[in-house]
């Protein structure tokens, strides 16, 4: 079910955490990752592997309940149990642990629960025997209408789950608003001075006219406790936790260091130091193919104590050449001569202008070695930001992301309110999260995805100006209609006041008497003297419709692309049949 970027630390200093000494130390230059390796891996989206503490060839991993001869058909999953060959690289299946086909598996001490899918499981050992926790669904009281998080033992002979002692321990939250519901997914058992936790990716999401929306996810944490009865619960009850409870070992912080995607993936004590892996990423990033820089990036992070709000947040590896591909489940796994490895998926990097950093590997499930003895921690992930290599730039965005930067954005009245266009403010906010200062502008839209044309700073201001300066250049141009034909003009004549050859657009951002605008020089930007009858050539467009319609902003953007442009920027002014539109040139210089 899983689906910040910061720049190179210089400073050094010291401080003592748990069992060693962690420095601040600036990461190599984005240098390449040592000896990736690409492993097969059977079955069709098997990516989450996680090995069997005590084995260096076995590996929990998860298997499609497939619905017919395509091995990728069917929505439901199996725990498996695989072995892997060092030597070839191969993993290859050696039996099934949890398989809720048909009707699924009903849960003994919860009776009118049944599972009905099981997948992304982790183990560890539990004073002397083999517990597995898997994120889990199905129907009954126990569990939730999101994802949650179940727990059994596995016999060291056969490798054997006691299906009579399985349960779930935490289970999803619904959504309620304006309250957020919260899922119980990647589970992470573990043992710290002889006492289990377990962790879980709590994705948070809201309920909204245009759908769900994930707003945020943080890794949570309690304690466990086995029972007289052999059952496993969290610490202080015996039905399934809540998955909006319990401890936010890490997750999103005020002062930024953290961002709002922190989905853990697997905790590791190594040497006496508690480890936790994850993808990280900021706001709308929701999953690995979000498409932001830098989503879902590898983190290496560590605490000296496994419970506490954020204990998490303070210390983040950054002394190594981790892989900045989007990626899913990294986890440690050892081999047979005990040396220490990171498997995981590794997707694509994805574009939004900035160059992938040199520690991109080629997209693959794999792994590479790592000496957790030689960690050094900062305060700060040294990760490479986004630094667009040219601009502007036309990016095809999701609406889930851009509802993810303002609930309120819905593709369904994207350009339709005059008076309060959220996906303006969304559009904004996205492009300078992936390192375009000035902003953006929605060009093209359908019902799941809009064009954005975004500008980095160079030849392009985002000035805030007031409300009463903008109704000084034209009277109908009030807080009451800031996504007005009146509005365009007098912000189209603000800028060109101010020194702004290409004229501007806006308001990205507004409030009752200001107004964040953008504003393009000669270089940037180019005022071009057209007709309605030019650009309703292009789609859909009329004096009587702008700027209230979609149509109209495709046709100006469209009309500019086939004069040579990056894209348009709206009707800036327009008399009769007589329009002057905004073009945006490309490869604007730094």
């Amino acid at each position: 079910m899983s689906r910040l970027i910061r720049r190179l630390m210089t400073s050094v200093a010291s401080c003592a955490i748990g069992a060693s000494t962690l420095l601040f130390a600036p990461q190599p230059a984005h240098a390449q990752v040592a000896n990736f390796q690409p492993v097969s891996v059977p079955g069709c989206n098997a990516t989450s592997l996680a090995q069997v503490p005590g084995t260096t060839d076995l590996f929990l991993g998860r298997q499609l309940i497939n619905t017919s001869s395509d091995g990728c058909s069917g929505s439901r999953w199996s725990v498996v149990l695989l072995r892997f060959d060092w030597a070839s690289q191969t993993f290859s299946f050696v039996k099934y642990l949890v398989a809720p086909a048909g009707n699924g598996i009903p849960l003994g001490v919860q009776s009118d629960s049944t599972i009905t899918t099981a997948y992304d499981a982790t183990a560890a050992d539990v004073n002397g025997e083999l517990w597995m926790v898997f994120e889990c669904g199905g129907s009954g009281s126990a569990l939730g209408p999101y994802a949650s998080s179940c727990a059994a033992p596995i016999s060291r002979g056969d490798y054997s789950v006691d299906l009579s002692r399985m349960n779930v321990i935490v289970s999803g939250v619904a959504a309620s608003e304006p309250t957020t519901g919260k899922s119980a997914s990647v589970p992470k058992i573990f043992t710290y001075q002889g006492v289990p936790y377990v962790y879980w990716s709590a994705m948070e999401f809201r309920e909204t006219a245009g759908g769900q929306v994930v707003t945020r996810l943080a890794t949570r944490g309690v304690q466990l406790v086995r029972d007289d009865a052999g059952m496993m619960w969290a610490a202080g009850t015996q039905r399934a936790w809540p998955a909006d409870q319990g401890d936010e070992v890490l997750g999103s912080s005020a002062d930024g260091k953290v961002g709002d995607l922190e989905d853990g993936f697997d905790v590791q004590v190594i040497d006496g130091r508690l480890l936790m892996t994850s993808g990280a990423g900021t706001t709308g990033c929701t999953t690995p193919l979000s498409p932001m820089f830098g989503c879902y990036h590898l983190q290496i992070r560590t605490s000296a104590t496994p419970l506490g709000n954020h204990v998490y947040n303070a210390w983040v590896v950054n002394n190594v050449a981790l892989p900045f591909n989007p990626h899913e489940y990294g986890r440690f796994a050892r081999d047979p001569s005990g040396n220490w490895h990171i498997f995981g998926q590794f997707l694509p990097p994805i574009n939004t202008g900035s160059a992938a950093p040199g520690n991109t590997v080629s997209p693959s499930q794999g792994h590479f070695p790592v000496t957790p003895s030689a960690f050094q921690f900062g305060s700060v992930d040294a990760s490479a930001q986004p630094d667009p290599t040219s601009g502007p730039n036309y990016l095809d965005v999701p609406f889930t992301l851009l509802r993810a930067q303002n609930l309120d954005c819905q593709a369904a009245s994207a350009r339709l309110d005059p008076v309060g266009n959220s996906c303006a403010s969304s559009v904004a906010r996205y492009c300078r999260s992936q390192g375009y200062a000035s902003g953006g502008i929605m060009e093209e839209l359908n019902t799941v995805q809009a064009g954005v044309l975004c500008f980095r700073s160079e030849h392009v201001a985002s000035p805030i100006v007031s409300i009463s300066q903008l109704t000084a250049r034209d009277a109908h141009c009030v807080a009451g209609n800031l996504f007005s034909d009146s509005c365009a003009s007098a912000i189209a004549g603000y800028c060109k006041a101010t020194g702004f050859a290409g004229g501007g657009f806006g308001p990205m951002e507004y409030s009752n008497d200001a107004a964040q605008v953008a504003c393009l020089d000669g270089v940037a930007g180019n005022i071009v003297p057209t007709s309605y009858t030019e650009i309703s050539g292009y789609n859909t467009c009329s004096a009587s419709g702008w700027p209230g319609t979609t149509t109209c902003f495709s046709a100006v953007n469209r009309a500019c692309l086939a004069k040579g442009y990056a894209g348009g920027y709206g009707i800036l002014d327009h008399f009769g049949d007589g329009a002057t539109i905004g073009c945006a040139r490309r490869g604007v210089p730094r």
